[in-house]
């Protein structure tokens, strides 16, 4: 990111996204679970998945989830809905 600024004109949000992103692969591919790189980060679970989304970053490789994922979750409770409407 630094040696970016130096080239090109970036916004400070450019830049703290190279970072963020940078960082969160770095560690990503130096550590085994995702509880490893947020006490690295000093960030919460939701901030770390957050980042991760945005940046397109997945947990495949040596990164470990140990959950399951937020659709799954969100797919479980849209066919609980459905369920309950097709009882009634």
């Amino acid at each position: 990111a630094l040696a970016q600024l130096d080239e090109e004109e970036i916004t400070l949000k450019e830049a703290v996204e190279s970072l963020e992103k940078r960082l969160i692969k770095k560690y990503m591919d130096q550590h085994k679970t995702h509880q490893e790189i947020e006490k690295i980060l000093d960030v919460s679970r939701a901030t770390l998945d957050r980042k991760m989304v945005k940046y397109g970053l997945r947990c495949c490789g040596s990164i470990k989830c140990g959950t399951r994922s937020k659709m799954s979750g969100f797919r479980s409770f849209l066919s609980g809905i459905k369920y309950r409407r097709q009882k009634l």
